[in-house]
């Protein structure tokens, strides 16, 4: 089954187990039982690694628009509009990449530059 009617980059699955998150020029949710897809950002540089807090109402995923960066969008309590967002992480400076929100929804585990200035990647948490 193809997913949605565009090049995807990457896809996961929405804490409500109906909808798929899909990543590429713009992050969308895929319904695969009604073929609907709603957009959550607008269209540009590639948008990929979605992770959904628990709630359902908070997402965070890795862009490099305009920055190298994780980004954050919140949604209406039962409805895919969005509230604020997108807005950077925030965290220590330097390219952040491959958020990974924790079960309980507290945390962003991801990936960043080291903050002693030997540029290694390390993970951190937010």
């Amino acid at each position: 089954m193809a997913l949605g009617s565009r090049t995807t980059e990457s896809a996961s699955w929405h804490p409500d187990g109906k909808r798929i998150t899909l990543g590429g020029a713009f992050l969308s949710l895929f319904d695969p039982d009604t073929g609907t897809e709603t957009r959550l950002t607008p269209t540009g540089r590639p948008k990929r690694f979605a992770t959904w807090a628990p709630d359902g109402r908070h997402v965070a995923y890795h862009t490099y628009e305009p920055s190298n960066d994780v980004y954050w969008l919140a949604l209406k309590e039962n409805s895919f509009e969005l509230t604020q967002g997108p807005s950077p992480l925030g965290g220590p400076r330097g390219p952040r990449s491959q958020p990974a929100v924790s079960p309980d929804g507290r945390w962003i585990a991801y990936r960043g530059t080291s903050e002693d200035g030997t540029g290694r990647l390390e993970l951190f948490l937010a």
